[in-house]
């Protein structure tokens, strides 16, 4: 079967009910399942850990699980009355109780990711392509309005957070009330489209003393450098408060590796150190601004 028969089942068959308008991508090939898992994570830019499997090979459902622990690796039963059971333990990791205007237009974010990632092959080097992108990225503060949105991302992000704390809409309502507290939404677009809500801070202020309590980015936006623009927004605003000092906390998960050392980057002392964290701290007076995102716009909200 081609990528053309594929389509046509797709869109003819009279029991296919997903359409085409609902596939973010497809890979119709003679590669193996594992191989193309992998690419259709880098393509989409999503971790491995977001995606899950299902299949009604057993060869198949094993050879995944065990090249590719992080994926949910769903079987699909060879009885039709064992359906039920199976779709009833795996609801939870396709539908939420709520839902947000970004859940509703995935399939067109990962359709612009992938235009993206095609472009991003005719260029010679990273920082032409991403300059060529006219990256946007608006910063809110304390607002109520996609509290929905980035309950989801602290629930969900795995790779590009620095503590993994979890927090629901009701912790961030609290948050957001309690005057100690700011809480700093980032939201991401280029020219191909939005990325939507793609990044938290939270920090406690304690007199001339700020701690960082929360710092994440989705993994739909890795690879751009607008975690340091971020972190420039979020150290001016600590300065416009009169904050002497910000401190910081990088929490080791094993899913988060890529993030250990983001804070010496931008120019934290490191204070303590263990096998499980490292704790920071910033005189904020000393900070000079990251080089690495001339090529973004940053608009406060």
């Amino acid at each position: 079967m081609d990528f053309q028969d594929v389509n046509n089942v797709i869109e003819s068959h009279p029991d296919m009910i997903l359409k085409d308008k609902y596939i973010a991508i497809k890979k119709v090939n003679w590669l193996d399942k594992v191989t193309n898992i992998r690419k259709i994570s880098k393509d989409l830019n999503i971790g491995l850990d977001s995606i899950i499997f299902i299949d009604d090979s057993p060869f198949e459902v094993n050879l995944v699980r065990s090249q590719l622990p992080e994926l949910k690796v769903v079987k699909v039963p060879s009885k039709l009355h064992k359906y039920t059971e199976i779709m009833r333990n795996i609801l939870g990791d396709f539908y939420n109780l709520t839902s947000s205007n970004e859940d509703e237009s995935k399939t067109r974010i990962y359709k612009e990711q992938l235009k993206r990632h095609k472009i991003k092959k005719t260029f010679s080097n990273i920082d032409e392509y991403l300059s060529s992108l006219c990256l946007e990225i608006s910063i809110s503060e304390n607002s109520n309005s996609i509290v929905d949105r980035i309950s989801q991302i602290s629930l969900k992000t795995n790779q590009f957070n620095l503590t993994t704390r979890r927090y629901t809409e009701t912790d961030l309502f609290g948050f957001i009330e309690d005057t100690r507290y700011c809480v700093y939404s980032l939201s991401v677009c280029d020219k191909y489209g939005d990325y939507g809500s793609t990044g938290l801070a939270i920090i406690l202020i304690n007199g001339g003393i700020a701690t960082i309590d929360t710092f994440l980015i989705s993994c739909r936006i890795i690879g751009r450098y607008i975690e340091f623009s971020f972190i420039d927004y979020i150290i001016n605003k600590m300065r416009d408060n009169n904050i002497e000092f910000l401190n910081a906390k990088y929490i080791k998960t094993g899913k988060n590796n890529q993030t250990e050392n983001f804070y010496e980057d931008c120019g934290f002392d490191l204070i303590e150190t263990s096998k499980t964290s490292k704790i920071y701290s910033l005189k904020l007076e000393k900070y000079t601004i990251n080089g690495k995102k001339d090529y973004i716009e940053v608009i406060d909200e």
